[in-house]
């Protein structure tokens, strides 16, 4: 494994732009909070646990609980911090 540009993780430019994107259209325009909660998933969910989530959504499936967790704490923490 490598350190830099961290891409090995999963989380590309590619990740980053859809999920921002997807959350700055959902949250009315927020792009900083979305950038904020971004940078909270990647560093508290391994990209595994995170594509089995989009999965889970995009197939209308439950989310795992602990994944949904966090992801919940990430945007709670971005839209109050």
């Amino acid at each position: 494994m490598t350190c830099g540009s961290g891409s090995s993780s999963g989380y590309d430019d590619g990740v980053h732009q859809r999920l921002v994107a997807a959350c700055t259209q959902a949250s009315s325009g927020r792009e900083a909070v979305c950038e904020a909660a971004y940078n909270c998933i990647k560093q508290r969910v391994s990209f595994a646990d995170f594509k089995a989530a989009d999965d889970a959504i995009r197939h209308g499936r439950p989310v795992d609980p602990k994944t949904a967790r966090v992801l919940v704490q990430c945007v709670s923490e971005s839209t109050h911090g």
